[in-house]
């Protein structure tokens, strides 16, 4: 379930983080949504939430990377689908989220 819920702890530091977030953007770069959707279900789980607020910038690295990934497939679908679960999971899209929604429409 993309729209699923976390559970804490499992990204413990920056390398484990970066780690992570390379392993959804390989799937990313191939265009493969569901290796891309698979790695962010397990990243997002592991995603910390601090006491004083969400680490909003993992977050929306995350959903760009799936989006990019629907971009570089042409799955215009999945990537509305994505975008929608972004914002009701209130993570604040940036310009490089508009790109990816826009390149997905483009290659269609």
């Amino acid at each position: 379930d993309i729209c699923g819920p976390r559970a804490s702890g499992g990204l413990r530091t920056h390398a484990d983080w970066e780690r992570q977030k390379d392993e959804v953007d390989q799937c990313a770069r191939a265009g493969d949504v569901p290796g891309a959707e698979a790695a962010f279900n397990r990243v997002w789980r592991a995603l910390e939430v601090p006491a004083n607020g969400r680490r909003k910038s993992q977050e929306t690295t995350l959903y760009n990377l799936v989006l990019k990934a629907c971009a570089n497939a042409g799955d215009v679908r999945a990537a509305g689908e994505w975008y929608r679960c972004m914002l009701a999971g209130r993570v604040a899209p940036n310009p490089r989220t508009f790109g990816k929604l826009v390149e997905a429409a483009a290659k269609r």
